[in-house]
């Protein structure tokens, strides 16, 4: 169990998500979390999941009155929240979106009240429009956030707009594919095949930003056509994954420079499991704080899964 002191004013159960399945109890100044207790589409991880949380209720003589979870229908830890809310007497429940969960997650690891744009670049989180979320850029603070970009939806990425499934998308381009044996297994080999060469850094493919309503959109669809290109040509993996990359910053670089522009915002939480991507992060962190922002990132926990449960107990406290 890991202790953290938040201002926290209200006594909450924070159920968290699938993956890195865990959960968050808060009383006043306090919170205490689990982590780690595996997949929940497992019965043994979810059994217990289950006995862990009624085992530390009791020790903790905590008695929420709201109990946070995740959107997702499908999730036990969504329907173990429902459950118990119907069974026990005025526990209410209070559903949140994922990403929106790792965002606050990061501001309530470092104490920031104020407004932030969130990147979120993570697997698949149920979104608000009943899609499927994972490549995020939203405004705003924990009374709210507005989602202003995202990739777009398209059959690349299964239809999501998962960044995570882009680099899956690219990775079986590229020919590396075989057999996925766990989540996120494109960004991690892409990250290693990565040529760190300096006549490469600057290689950048064609991206598109369109606008759309209040929103921009994301289109990958040049990038892949300009892999296909250098395939044909026969340029090396590692050339192409650097590239890539460097594409993917330059995309959040754009953009936040965008919202900063519109929403006069220039603080930046970078969150979600695509940034244990290491190449990924440290070189977007390093050209965002280049360009004047103020880069915010996690102090306690990992940014996957893992910290989905404080940061639904930090939006269920600020309600």
């Amino acid at each position: 169990m890991f202790r953290i002191d938040y201002p926290f004013k209200k006594q909450i159960l924070a159920c968290g998500a699938k993956e890195h399945a865990g959960f968050c109890l808060t009383e006043k100044g306090r919170g205490y979390i689990i982590n780690d207790l595996g997949n929940l589409d497992q019965h043994s991880a979810f059994e217990h999941y289950q006995c862990q949380i009624e085992r530390f209720r009791k020790e903790l003589k905590i008695k929420p009155k709201i109990i946070a979870h995740d959107l997702h229908p499908e999730y036990n830890s969504t329907k173990y929240a429902q459950s118990l809310s119907r069974k026990s007497k005025g526990l209410k429940c209070f559903p949140v979106q994922h990403h929106q969960a790792h965002i606050a997650s990061c501001m309530g690891e470092n104490r920031v009240d104020g407004k932030v744009i969130g990147v979120v670049f993570d697997g698949a989180g149920a979104g608000l429009d009943g899609n499927i979320w994972g490549g995020e850029f939203f405004a705003g603070d924990l009374q709210g956030f507005k989602r202003i970009a995202h990739l777009k939806y398209t059959s690349i990425t299964g239809y999501s707009s998962s960044a995570a499934r882009l680099f899956d998308a690219v990775w079986a381009l590229v020919g590396l594919r075989g057999k996925v044996q766990y989540e996120g297994q494109g960004v991690t080999e892409l990250e290693k095949i990565v040529n760190r060469s300096t006549h490469v850094a600057n290689k950048i493919y064609e991206f598109a930003v369109e606008p759309d309503k209040d929103k921009f959109l994301i289109n990958p669809q040049p990038i892949f056509q300009n892999i296909a290109e250098d395939l044909e040509k026969n340029i090396s993996k590692s050339i192409i994954s650097a590239a890539f990359h460097n594409t993917i910053i330059e995309i959040v670089r754009q953009l936040c420079h965008k919202i900063k522009r519109k929403e006069k915002i220039k603080d930046i939480i970078l969150t979600g499991a695509v940034f244990q991507n290491k190449v990924l992060f440290n070189r977007l962190k390093n050209l965002l704080t280049c360009d004047g922002f103020e880069v915010i990132t996690h102090r306690h926990f990992s940014c996957n899964d893992s910290n989905i449960s404080f940061g639904q107990a930090v939006l269920a406290d600020a309600k």
